[in-house]
């Protein structure tokens, strides 16, 4: 695609208002916990957005009541009532076609957005044409312990990082409305789990840049009751997907048995002694793929060799050093 058609399809984005329409799922989450997530968003100190909540559980009475009150409170507050449930991938491409907002953001019904958020992510891609997406630095909220995570912050890191593992997340990205008005990009509908995963490595595929602002904005929390507890095998299976269509898309030419390799590279998972040639052949040929992070690269391969070194418990110290120098990458 040329330079102008880009910059038409960004303008393309000034005929939408509001200028941010936030979206959000709700299914089987806490009132409290929902309450605390939707304050967050309606005490922004960015104030032209609407907020599009897609109730999946029409059978839930309370849920229905709590989100009605909302929006009598708050005429931003839009409610899509499901009449029955449908998942949340296709609840957030409800939202996606219902949405006015020339930025789309999202927001996770059990997390926190904090209030500089939507100002800060609005401005960066007002000031940045050439990025599409922005998500951000996040804290891990665990009880009452909190860590903030570090993120890949541009472009190429993420894209490289983006082989490995998911390294943005979903719930405080702020994106482009071009790329699903234009583009016609979309959550693929065949995935309950790890849809965000897919959708950021086909950015990536089609050199769609993606940024992480240097900042905690968002507060990602840890608790029994959400989604993902529970998914993690299906998980996992979009992941392998993600991972093996990128490879290819790579141009890495690896059989099934080196992609299993990879795949348990990838996940930190135990490895065969044997398999670290293989793992020689698969690291050499991602040095050699022109565009991708160096750094980021050396960094996401290192650190899972560093671990396999001191997972080689029946070897000595000595022996641990000369296996594991076999593979020339270290």
């Amino acid at each position: 695609m040329t330079l102008h058609s880009n910059i038409q399809e960004r303008k393309n984005e000034e005929i939408y208002k509001p200028a941010i329409s936030v979206i959000m799922a709700v299914f089987s989450e806490p009132l409290s916990l929902l309450q605390e997530s939707i304050q967050s968003i309606l005490e922004q100190t960015f104030e032209d957005f609407e907020f599009i909540i897609v109730n999946d559980n029409p059978l839930r009475g309370d849920l229905m009541r709590f989100l009605d009150n909302y929006k009598k409170s708050d005429d931003r507050i839009v409610i899509l009532n499901n009449k029955k449930n449908k998942g949340l991938t296709q609840c957030l491409n409800v939202a996606l076609k219902s949405s006015r907002g020339r930025y789309i953001a999202r927001m996770d019904a059990d997390d926190i957005s904090l209030k500089m958020r939507l100002f800060l992510q609005f401005n960066f891609l007002e000031l940045n044409e050439d990025i599409d997406l922005c998500g951000s630095f996040v804290y891990l909220l665990n009880g009452t312990k909190t860590k903030k995570v570090i993120l890949p912050k541009r472009p190429n890191a993420i894209s490289t990082h983006l082989i490995f593992n998911n390294c943005i997340a979903h719930g405080s990205v702020m994106f482009r409305r071009y790329l699903f008005s234009e583009k016609k990009i979309a959550y693929n509908e065949e995935l309950k789990k790890g849809q965000d995963y897919e959708l950021w490595s086909r950015f990536a595929i089609n050199s769609i840049k993606m940024f992480n602002y240097p900042k905690g904005l968002y507060v990602y929390r840890q608790h029994e009751n959400q989604i993902s507890v529970g998914f993690s095998v299906e998980q996992n299976r979009t992941a392998f997907l993600v991972r093996q269509k990128r490879i290819e898309c790579l141009g890495l030419n690896l059989t099934p048995g080196e992609i299993q390799v990879f795949q348990k590279f990838c996940l930190f998972e135990k490895v065969k002694q044997e398999d670290l040639m293989i793992l020689d052949k698969i690291i050499s040929k991602l040095y050699s793929v022109k565009g991708l992070d160096y750094n980021e690269l050396k960094k996401q391969i290192n650190k899972r060799v560093l671990y396999y070194a001191l997972k080689l418990k029946k070897l000595s110290i000595q022996n641990r050093i000369k296996t594991i120098r076999k593979i020339k990458f270290i």
